[in-house]
């Protein structure tokens, strides 16, 4: 089945419809590649089969709703799909935290042992930082840093809508903006970590 087969029966009867479908699901062509390219970004097998999945359906509905316009070749479209649904399974996980084994625990050097005092330090001067701005504002800020959605947020700090939530994250982020511009002395410890 060529692209423009495949496109047709996405857009044909129910019958041609599963029939193409599976018949993209399964092309090695097309699936071998988009399955690479999930993996060379760092993604599991299985986390690649299932973004794969996912990927044909999205395809599929893009196709149906007209989005999908026939220009070009579709791997170029399939491919970037893949990217993009990638990056939004990477911010949907972010704000899960993986716990390291003793086994995984490497000795590290003096030098390194530095560099996560300065970063332990740096996470205290933010933390104490955010305070000042009130436990709204850090929780809202923490959780957003974080990867939390807006409807996450929402339902943590217990703010009545999602809008209403984009509008303290933005009063949030101008007060901190404000705060260090102000802040001579908070810029030069800034600048001290940097360097």
């Amino acid at each position: 089945m060529d692209q423009d087969e495949i496109i047709e029966g996405i857009l044909a009867s129910s019958s041609s419809f599963e029939k193409s479908v599976s018949y993209l699901y399964t092309a090695p062509e097309i699936r071998n590649q988009v399955i690479a390219l999930l993996k060379s970004k760092g993604l599991k097998s299985n986390d690649s089969e299932t973004l794969w999945a996912d990927i044909v359906v999205k395809f599929s509905s893009l196709v149906v709703s007209g989005k999908y316009k026939h220009q070009g070749k579709m791997i170029g479209f399939i491919n970037n799909l893949a990217r993009y649904m990638f990056l939004n399974h990477i911010r949907d996980n972010k704000k899960y935290t993986h716990v390291l084994s003793l086994d995984q625990i490497e000795v590290v050097d003096s030098t390194d042992i530095n560099v996560n005092i300065y970063n332990d330090e740096l996470k205290e001067l933010f933390s104490n930082t955010l305070s000042l701005l009130g436990e709204k504002c850090k929780s809202v800020l923490t959780l957003w840093s974080r990867g939390y959605k807006m409807n996450e947020i929402m339902k943590e700090v217990k703010i009545i809508s999602p809008e209403a939530t984009r509008k303290q994250k933005h009063s949030c982020m101008k007060k901190l903006l404000s705060y260090v511009a102000d802040n001579i002395e908070f810029k030069n410890m800034l600048k001290e970590f940097v360097n």
